[in-house]
């Protein structure tokens, strides 16, 4: 979804012709986070760990099994668009929930990132468009929502060598937390949603000037010609 919001072109070349934009080299450390934040999270089930506390409302979800599912996008939630044919799903990290135990309690999605410092801002020009289609699928599982989501950076802040493992000294790097709370819309999940497949769809976009991708393939042609 944020690569059709980014150059509709390399979206439709990667999805309907299947010729990828290439990617290079990408972080393990995002993944290696992730993996060492999911048992923490699962240790705080029903509540909130410190570094969360007076940043986010309610509690983690105390249904890890559930948060499990939700996880992985082979057994994650989906929305569906009959009328345009449509199936959205996707893998959510995290979530908290409102009045927990109540009749209707209310969901709303949590979302670790990982930086190499503190974040100048939300970011929410980056993943604005991520919480809102993880509030359109809770509210398509026929839960209740806020309309809200977390994104929650991660960062590290010094390196320690104090700790001993074995015959050999680990280093230890703190990280630090800063949590941004955005406003989310449904409504604007399914409308790029519509956007994108009709892009899929139709003819292949014309070349994209503000893309360095199209424009490195366009410069190589010239280059060829010549």
């Amino acid at each position: 979804m944020n690569l059709f919001r980014d150059c509709p072109r390399c979206f439709y070349d990667q999805y309907t012709l299947k010729v990828a934009r290439p990617r290079g080299i990408m972080s393990t450390l995002p993944g290696g986070i992730d993996r060492v934040i999911k048992p923490l999270a699962d240790h705080y089930a029903g509540k909130l760990p410190a570094f969360l506390e007076g940043k986010v409302y309610g509690t983690l979800i105390s249904n890890r099994e559930k948060m499990k599912k939700w996880g992985n996008w082979r057994t994650g939630m989906r929305y569906f668009d009959p009328a345009n044919k449509i199936e959205l799903y996707g893998a959510l990290d995290e979530c908290a929930v409102i009045d927990e135990g109540e009749a209707e309690p209310i969901y709303v999605p949590v979302d670790w990132k990982t930086k190499g410092g503190k974040p100048k801002d939300s970011g929410a020009q980056y993943y604005q468009l991520q919480l809102d289609c993880y509030n359109l699928m809770l509210h398509a599982t026929g839960l209740k929502i806020a309309s809200i989501g977390y994104l929650v950076y991660l960062y590290p802040t010094v390196a320690l060598d104090d700790s001993l493992a074995g015959e050999e000294w680990v280093v230890n790097f703190p990280f630090s937390v800063d949590v941004y709370k955005l406003d989310c819309n449904i409504e604007n999940a399914k409308e790029m949603c519509v956007k994108a497949v009709t892009c899929l769809r139709g003819e292949r976009p014309s070349m994209n000037y503000n893309c360095e991708y199209c424009m490195l393939v366009e410069k190589k042609k010239q280059l060829e010609v010549e």
